[in-house]
């Protein structure tokens, strides 16, 4: 979390050095980002049951209301199986089976001071929601918690590489670019400090990002 707010810090500093070169009528106002996560849960003994390692898939959409500032919303699914453990802490053969999904609204800040910029940092910040559900033989369990997330990466411009192919998606699709990134991830999610599990993860996601 340190680490995050350090870089958040860095990039408004750097924001102050650098004039915006872009003018608003060449500057893309929607994004659709893929994503996939994979992530290091944060509820005690999660790979007691299940992998130490959880994966996400998910989708957000973004708008930018400034050129560097913006709202992202999205939605992720995971699903993860395990053996029950019982009281006494031992393995038993019966199948357990969680499913995650996080619904996340966040503010983003991106340090962007010119047109066609190939390596652009950014760092967001905001509030998830998160609905689980709990599979043990007939016993099913269904659940929500609220908490909040900070992200922060690299998002890699992808149309220099084949220039031709990026002109006719924006013929054709009105697709102005396309990007990878990849970003660090930690949520808490814990109804902020009042119940007994939390829900969040930290860990690695990347995918694309297509903007119009």
């Amino acid at each position: 979390m340190r680490m995050i707010l350090l870089s958040t810090l860095i990039l408004l500093t750097l924001a102050l050095q650098f004039p915006v070169s872009v003018s608003a009528s060449e500057d893309p106002r929607w994004s659709i980002a893929l994503r996939g996560m994979q992530n290091e849960m944060q509820t005690d003994n999660w790979e007691t049951t299940y992998s130490d390692k959880t994966n996400y898939a998910g989708i957000e959409i973004g708008w930018k209301f400034l050129h560097q500032l913006g709202i992202n919303l999205g939605i992720s699914y995971s699903r993860s199986t395990g053996k029950a453990t019982t009281t006494s802490g031992r393995t038993s053969n019966d199948n357990v089976r969680t499913r995650l999904a996080p619904v996340e609204i966040s503010c983003f800040y991106r340090l962007v001071f010119m047109k066609d910029q190939i390596v652009v940092p950014y760092a967001a910040a905001g509030y998830t929601h998160m609905f689980y559900q709990t599979d043990l033989n007939d016993d099913e369990r269904i659940g929500d918690q609220s908490g909040y997330h900070l992200k922060a990466g690299l998002q890699f411009l992808l149309d220099w590489i084949e220039p031709a192919a990026a002109a006719r998606m924006k013929q054709n699709w009105g697709l102005e670019n396309s990007s990878l990134f990849v970003e660090y991830y930690q949520s808490e999610i814990d109804d902020f400090g009042s119940a007994t599990d939390n829900l969040g993860a930290k860990g690695i996601a990347g995918g694309l990002i297509f903007e119009f």
